[in-house]
């Protein structure tokens, strides 16, 4: 009955402009990233790849942000800044946001985990904040993408 009501919110709609409003910006964000991974030297490559082994090891962490990161990073905030935004084209609080936000996105793909619980371990202290967040990068919110998710 429940089940119902959620995919009659999406058949109305087609298939295609739904996927579409979904993943606009999560589509920006994932192609930015790997185009510029592909495209960059040896030394810009392993600084990314040291921010994303420091987002991982303190992805749950809900106080470690950018000041944090660019401590780990060896830079100071304007230079991280400067340094993330050439490569990414993020600054690095939204760079942050949308990594933990493709994290929740996993973590609900799996369904094992309640939403509160999915925005505690991506770092994420307020459900609400988290709920609307979600929102705005995958275009759904977390329930629907979860119910979604596991009846594909």
């Amino acid at each position: 009955m429940i089940l119902g009501r959620y995919f009659k919110i999406f058949m109305d709609k087609p298939a295609e402009e739904v996927a579409e409003k979904e993943a606009t910006e999560r589509k920006d964000f994932l192609e930015k990233k790997v185009t510029e991974v592909s495209s960059l030297n040896i030394y810009d490559r392993e600084f990314l790849n040291r921010i994303s082994i420091c987002m991982e090891e303190n992805m749950s962490d809900d106080t470690y942000w950018v000041d944090d990161l660019s401590f780990d990073m060896n830079t100071s905030r304007s230079t991280f800044f400067r340094k993330l935004k050439k490569l990414t084209g993020y600054a690095p609080k939204d760079y942050m946001r949308n990594t933990r936000l493709l994290r929740a996105g996993e973590l609900l793909e799996k369904g094992q985990l309640r939403i509160a619980e999915v925005s505690y371990q991506v770092g994420f202290s307020d459900p609400n904040y988290f709920s609307k967040c979600f929102r705005r990068f995958y275009g759904t919110s977390p329930s629907d993408y979860s119910v979604l998710s596991s009846a594909s």
